[in-house]
């Protein structure tokens, strides 16, 4: 309970989203270490407000001062890694995908992951590369998000396929 933090109490609140009360677990940490690491390498005070917590959602804070903006991009990432995270632990069928033979998967993440991240960037959509069947000569892509997002998402990856 942060209620008793001088600066919370004090302070005001300089950017917050709103988080899915079934993914705040994930997005804490163990022991709150991600929350910790935000803070410590920002500066910035880092607030998960639950009061909500019995209408499914919670409030992410990030108090105004120093470190606000890195704080916020930390926070934007990591609930990129929940929405993925979601999206890879969901039963098959809930998303659509599209099976990739293994020899072309490289073409799909690029040097370092980088194609990835711009078929993300470029088409707004949650792209999850599953590669737990890589073993049986394939792997699967995920998509969630929009329609036009996935759909854009779809097309930039059959592009790089053919």
């Amino acid at each position: 309970n942060f209620a008793n933090d001088p600066a919370v109490v004090n302070g005001t609140v300089g950017w917050e989203t709103q988080i899915d009360q079934s993914c705040v677990g994930f997005f804490i940490g163990r022991q709150g270490e991600y929350i910790k690491r935000i803070q410590a390498q920002t500066g910035a005070t880092v607030v998960i407000d639950q009061e909500t917590k019995e209408m499914g959602y919670s409030m992410i804070k990030v108090m105004d001062g120093p470190g606000l903006r890195d704080a916020t991009d930390m926070v934007r990432h990591r609930l990129e890694q929940v929405k993925e995270a979601a999206v890879q632990r969901a039963p098959q069928g809930e998303y659509e995908e599209i099976t990739v033979q293994q020899a072309l998967v490289g073409a799909i993440i690029g040097r370092g992951g980088e194609t990835l991240r711009q078929i993300k960037q470029d088409s707004g959509a949650i792209v999850v590369l599953m590669q737990d069947t890589k073993e049986s000569g394939f792997s699967v892509v995920r998509f969630a998000g929009n329609p036009e997002n996935v759909a854009r998402a779809k097309d930039i990856v059959n592009q790089k396929l053919t």
